[in-house]
């Protein structure tokens, strides 16, 4: 019965219309990149792949010798700034746009135009001289000269980016490293609830719980805060005080930043209402936590890639946990029979939840593989793709460790066999590592941007 409900409910995420907001990037410009205008332009207009923050967002027209020229910004929409010029001169000049994307990455880039409006013919009037004659200089000798003028102007302009420049830090900038602290530490604590009250069913670890409540709390706020800083200095010409305000108030990364701290403070008040119903009260404030991570990111764009994406953390703090409480509890007392049978039944409990777990995270990271990715050849031209790649080959021998142990040690551990228990314990060891390395991966792969269709 609850095949028949639950595959046609998976089937119907599947067939859900997807969206993504991956960084912005400059899509179309008006003048284009290059062009040559004989006139000057009403409106200067950037269309953008992405939503963008608008009160965040900036044009800025130069000449060529790097002079601003004031103009007037508007916007119609959220994927389009505007500027307006005051007439122009014939020269090239320079259009940089610096953005705030609804994803909160900042992007910026350039693009250049030249005006080489016509020169109009001017009458020359010949005034006697009593000692020679004034011959008009023709109208078309004045354009050719222009036009010589305009080449060499635009020969000499510096190169500029028509689309992507990426951050104008290294893409794996201060804020990739912050936000793979903030995954390992929600899901280290989410999975070690779980382990403690679903596996263990014990009270004995709820005041290491609460003490980790209140430090991720406090870590949180600094990681939070430190988001919005980056974000903040990453837009040049802005008063930083002004602008930090404005994403914290503004944005979802500003949003989660708040909300994740005082989430972790419900959680430490909640630990103290220890009767039935807490551990799904607290499991209900984890998937909070799982929800802002993932609506502070790529998966913004859509409800299906959110709640694929909470899914996805929520199936893998289990695991997580789960490991996490085996490695400990395997380096706690001996290797005697009476605790071989304890460990069996734990981890045998374990291991049907894990499976779920496994497959929670093979199909929700497939959603948002499908959502991000384009094409197969993106898994192999993006950065994101080749990220992907890389948490896939590491996610590969766990699942390999994974199945041993649940039909080759599980099966041993049943029959008695002591021995077996040390070799179980050093292959747990391992498993935590690469489940490590593949949250570290999963941190950088929440900061690449996903390809530009």
């Amino acid at each position: 019965m609850k095949k028949i409900v639950v595959l046609p409910l998976f089937l119907l995420i599947l067939l859900l219309p997807m969206y993504v907001y991956a960084h912005a990037y400059l899509k179309e410009s008006y003048p284009t990149n290059e062009s040559v205008l004989d006139y000057s332009p009403e409106e200067i207009i950037a269309q953008f792949s992405e939503p963008i923050n608008l009160s965040l967002s900036k044009l800025t027209l130069k000449d060529e010798a790097g002079k601003t020229i004031a103009s007037e910004q508007v916007s119609d929409n959220n994927q389009e700034l505007i500027l307006r010029p005051p007439n122009l001169e014939n020269g090239v000049y320079i259009v940089d746009w610096q953005i705030l994307a609804k994803d909160t990455h900042v992007t910026s880039g350039s693009f250049h135009f030249t005006v080489n409006a016509p020169v109009q013919e001017i009458e020359i009037i010949e005034t006697p001289s009593s000692e020679e004659n004034i011959e008009p200089v023709p109208s078309d000798d004045l354009v050719d000269e222009s036009e010589d003028e305009i080449d060499e102007q635009q020969s000499a302009v510096p190169s500029v980016n028509n689309h992507n420049d990426h951050d104008k830090h290294n893409e794996y900038h201060a804020g990739t490293y912050v936000r793979i602290l903030e995954l390992l530490l929600l899901i280290s604590i989410a999975g070690m609830f779980f382990f403690r009250a679903v596996l263990l069913k014990s009270q004995n670890m709820l005041f290491i719980e609460r003490v980790l409540f209140i430090v991720a709390s406090l870590i949180f706020i600094l990681t939070g805060f430190t988001q919005v800083l980056i974000r903040a200095l990453q837009l040049s010409n802005q008063p930083i005080v002004d602008t930090f305000l404005v994403i914290l108030t503004t944005t979802n990364i500003g949003f989660a930043s708040i909300v994740k701290p005082i989430l972790f403070l419900v959680l430490f008040f909640a630990s103290f209402y220890q009767k039935k119903g807490q551990i799904i009260l607290n499991s209900l404030i984890f998937l909070g936590l799982f929800f802002s991570f993932a609506w502070s990111g790529h998966a913004s764009g859509s409800f299906l890639n959110i709640l694929s994406h909470t899914l996805h953390l929520a199936a893998a703090s289990i695991w997580f946990g789960g490991i996490i409480g085996f490695t400990i509890y395997s380096m706690l007392g001996k290797k005697q029979l009476s605790r071989l049978n304890d460990f069996h039944k734990k981890l045998l409990k374990f291991s049907k939840i894990a499976l779920w777990s496994i497959v929670v995270i093979i199909a929700s990271g497939f959603i948002l593989s499908v959502g991000y990715l384009h094409s197969w050849d993106q898994l192999l031209t993006s950065n994101y793709g080749i990220t992907l790649l890389w948490k896939l080959l590491a996610f590969t021998p766990i699942l390999i460790i994974a199945a041993y142990h649940r039909f080759i040690w599980l099966p041993k551990l049943k029959q008695g066999d002591v021995q077996s228990l040390s070799r179980l314990f050093w292959s747990l060891r391992i498993e935590l590592i690469l489940i490590i390395i593949v949250v570290i991966i999963a941190g950088f792969l929440s900061s690449t941007s996903p390809p530009f269709a």
